[in-house]
């Protein structure tokens, strides 16, 4: 809370059990071509696999929507995953997160490219289709199936959003100036 935070109060986690999870809402499980998910994130240790956000849970297959994640510990990198009908897409924020300070992320997918933003910095990739639906809730700091939790985030975050539209370059400014 207070100074510790970006912007007023935010969600602290301690990596080990520490998360939020979402009410069902039919507008968290937009199955458009369309949405983008940002966030301010508080990076306090390094391990492999983080989750920030997501609609998604690991059953030995990926499974969900979508999902910001840190990569491994050797890239210390976000990535930005979404499933359009079975078939996930990938992009890498194109520099590491550093331990002990604010950093925004942002996930953009707009139907045929997925965005990866670190602090107004982008990377992209090809993808096209209409994103999955997936009955897990959205949670924030892990993943979870509903029932079952996994990797959990260490750190602080702040000012999640979550869109169904794809934010554009200016309005990613925006949000990141704001």
């Amino acid at each position: 809370s207070g100074t510790s935070c970006k912007s007023g109060g935010c969600l602290s986690f301690d990596g080990s059990n520490d998360f939020i999870r979402a009410t069902t809402s039919t507008s968290l499980n937009n199955t458009g071509s369309a949405k983008t998910v940002t966030a301010w994130i508080y990076r306090s240790a390094v391990a492999d696999w983080q989750r920030i956000v997501g609609k998604y849970y690991y059953t030995g297959t990926d499974d969900g929507s979508w999902l910001m994640y840190f990569n491994s510990s050797s890239t210390n990198t976000i990535l930005c995953r979404f499933n359009t009908g079975g078939s996930w897409g990938s992009a890498t924020t194109p520099t590491a997160v550093s331990l002990g300070e604010w950093t925004y992320a942002a996930c953009v997918y707009d139907g045929s490219r997925l965005y990866a933003y670190l602090n107004n910095a982008s990377s992209s990739v090809s993808k096209t289709g209409v994103l999955a639906s997936s009955d897990y809730p959205v949670t924030v700091g892990t993943t979870s199936d509903g029932t079952n939790t996994q990797n959990h985030f260490n750190g602080r975050v702040d000012g999640v959003r979550i869109y169904n539209k794809a934010l554009s370059a200016q309005e990613i400014l925006d949000e990141y100036n704001d």
